[in-house]
């Protein structure tokens, strides 16, 4: 339908202008050039006004008008460059699958008869990307940024196209091209979206440090509130993978600060972490009850309780940025987290090894590239493979048939990717290197005021640690967190230290020698979740542990002992003071294995002794040492049975209802073998008792 007459005069006064201009433009050409012929002179000015015209209907959108202006030209002239170049960019623009093709055949004509004007392979390398040929257009973008290297959106493209090529084809010298170009772009132009560009190859390329300088600069340059929040999530993703917790849980609390409700629900969601039927359950909750359950799941998840942050939830937040920047397909509006590397890769994290196969699209059938990644989940190893079925970088699991029940094979990857996402996806080693490996002992005494003191003994092989190296002696450096919980993961209480110790540097390597130290906790008698995380701090390799244990109730009207610390060496920390467990520092071996040769220190305490008319205690100690044997027959059924004891009493007595007790025993008339200690506390004034027993093993 015609415009009226009225709407169409401001465009027809447009083109009358750009005309006045093209004929005062031709003019000035003529007086500069070399006298022409009366027809080329006129030939020339109504090919240049033609253009003229056809690029202001161009600019309105009346690409057919401009059309057949463009077309008058080349009955006049046949290979005219800029008229080929407008009528490309008329059919670019219109971008149907025919006028891609007619868009293609006249910028070729322009750049043939003119080769160095970038504006015309620029226009031909945008019209080959639309088409799918990815290596003719980053060829034309490369001619460009020679004939203009401050072309930002040339050198834009070419770090699309090798950043796509490499994610695609594994290749890192790819990325590094691409990380050149985008480098380029932000030098040109100064857009912070260069710069999150480079950081996002640098991520891929696990140069995390580098690519938070990029980030830097792009959030100094000020961009707007939807750019910050990505790059705040990428910085953020740096930052975790750097060991950076705290900055690194600043950085996504920020980004989410700047989404709106929607944005942050979808960030926040489980859906790729719990089994279908359990997110199910969850979506049919009420608001409220709903919130409660997700902050309990995420409690269970949580593998550091002794932090103020859930580690396992950034690291959620990380997976989805890094399935975002390596595994979105932009070209098909494809977002990384909702690809199938990309749902694997949230829910269990990097594999355990990937490898890329190369395909080969003139066999035929076609044979389509693929990724072959490879778990270990629950002890199992578990190999998923990804196949670019469509040669468009969109690695899905190959398809099954779905009506043959033959085809559903244990090693059928899209069967067992839907068994893997009925499993919750809590895969996740929360260290900078190999975990750190440590063995720790819990032994419970009576507190004050009806708390029970936890004493929490640990040992950390010297093979584990780093040592630097000063005077003579090895240095390693240790933090240590605890924390109690109740069983609802109420904090109680919670302890937290630095330590440095010193060994001989012949010891280092030794794996039976290991820095042994204590320390205590206390909580109101019930139940309690011990949490403990060992940082080797040179290394930062940490490692943590998470015990749920019953607390004992020291606090009754009947005779109580405390459970038995064992230990081969001992320090009295200030001699003038009554033997008590702050006096003493014990060097215990929480595997209990000792030298024949080797004393075995045993403390306890014992407590609510009564006291008799004259307001004293009378009790025993009784000590015994049972040697331990298997049957041969049963035993695996009915375990260690005593083979032969000796028993040895202590008479004892007070004004204290409560004693501590240190013994030294000497193993070296005794064969090698295992062996059980048992205390046993008699209390003769109130006749009752209590017992107390720990295992060890001698040997030569």
């Amino acid at each position: 339908m015609k415009k009226p007459a009225s709407r169409r005069l401001p465009q027809v006064l447009a083109a009358a202008m750009l005309l006045i201009l093209a004929a005062g433009y031709i003019g000035s050409f003529r007086r500069l050039s070399a006298p022409l012929s009366c027809a080329e002179s006129l030939s020339i000015d109504a090919i240049e006004t033609n253009c003229a015209l056809a690029e202001s209907l161009m600019s309105i959108g009346d690409y057919e008008q401009a059309r057949k202006y463009l077309e008058r030209n080349l009955k006049i002239r046949r290979h005219h460059p800029h008229t080929h170049f407008l009528l490309g960019e008329i059919y670019r623009r219109k971008n149907t699958i025919f006028d891609r093709r007619l868009s293609a055949e006249n910028l070729k004509q322009a750049v043939i008869r003119d080769p160095d004007n970038y504006r015309y392979r620029y226009s031909l390398g945008l019209t080959y990307l639309e088409q799918g040929f990815i290596g003719n257009a980053l060829a034309e973008f490369k001619k460009v940024v020679r004939l203009n290297p401050d072309h930002a959106d040339a050198h834009r493209h070419i770090a699309q196209l090798y950043r796509q090529l490499g994610l695609r084809y594994d290749d890192r010298d790819m990325l590094a091209s691409a990380l050149d170009h985008a480098a380029e772009a932000a030098a040109a132009e100064k857009d912070p979206l260069d710069y999150l560009e480079q950081a996002a190859l640098l991520v891929m390329l696990e140069l995390f440090d580098a690519a938070i300088g990029k980030i830097d600069t792009a959030i100094g340059l000020e961009p707007d509130s939807s750019l910050a929040k990505k790059l705040l999530l990428a910085r953020g993703l740096c930052r975790l993978r750097m060991g950076l917790i705290d900055e690194a849980a600043a950085d996504f609390d920020a980004a989410m600060s700047l989404m709106n409700e929607h944005e942050r629900a979808e960030f926040e969601d489980v859906r790729l972490l719990m089994p279908p039927q359990e997110y199910a359950r969850l979506l049919s909750m009420s608001r409220y009850r709903r919130q409660k359950a997700i902050a309990s799941f995420w409690k269970e998840l949580d593998p550091d309780l002794t932090t103020a942050f859930n580690e396992r939830r950034l690291e959620h937040f990380a997976r989805q940025i890094y399935a975002e920047m390596a595994f979105s397909i932009p070209e098909k509006n494809i977002n990384g987290k909702n690809t199938r590397r990309g749902e694997t890769y949230i829910r269990f994290g990097p594999p355990e090894s990937k490898v890329f196969i190369f395909g080969d699209a003139l066999a035929r059938p076609p044979e389509p590239s693929s990724w072959i990644w490879e778990y270990v989940i629950n002890g199992k190893p578990v190999t998923l493979r990804f196949v670019d079925i469509y040669h468009d970088g969109d690695f899905t699991f190959p398809f099954t048939d779905l009506a043959d029940p033959t085809s559903r094979r244990r090693d059928d990857p899209e069967f067992i990717a839907d068994r893997l996402a009925r499993t919750i996806g809590q895969r996740y080693q929360f260290s900078a290197g190999k975990p750190l490996a440590f063995k720790y002992g819990i032994y419970q005494f009576k507190g004050n005021r009806g708390a029970t003191e936890l004493e929490i003994f640990f040992n950390i092989p010297h093979s584990e640690l780093s040592f630097s190296f000063a005077d003579d002696m090895a240095d390693a450096e240790i933090d240590i967190r605890a924390a109690l919980h109740t069983p609802a993961l109420v904090e109680l209480d919670s302890f937290a230290a630095k330590r440095t110790y010193s060994v001989p540097p012949t010891l280092i390597e030794n794996p039976r020698l290991s820095v042994c130290d204590n320390f205590k906790l206390a909580a109101r008698a019930d139940s309690a979740v011990v949490s403990l995380a060992f940082a080797n701090r040179l290394a930062g390799s940490r490692g943590m542990a998470r015990t749920q244990i019953a607390l004992r109730n020291f606090y009754t009207d009947r005779v109580e002992i405390s459970d038995l610390i064992l230990a081969r060496q001992l320090q009295r920390i200030d001699a003038e003071t009554p033997i008590n467990r702050n006096s003493l520092h014990l060097f215990t071996n929480l595997e209990n294995r000792y030298f024949v040769s080797e004393p075995v220190v045993v403390y306890f305490e014992f407590y609510n002794l009564e006291l008799d008319a004259a307001g004293r205690t009378d009790y025993q100690v009784r000590q015994t040492i049972a040697r331990l044997k298997r049957p041969k027959l049963i035993g695996v059924i009915t375990g260690y049975q005593v083979a032969e004891e000796v028993t040895t009493v202590f008479e004892g007595g007070g004004p204290e209802t409560f004693e501590h007790r240190l013994l030294t025993l000497d193993f070296s008339r005794f064969k090698p073998g295992r062996y059980r200690i048992t205390i046993e506390i008699i209390d003769n004034v109130m006749a009752d008792s209590a017992t107390a027993a720990a295992e060890l093993i001698l040997y030569e």
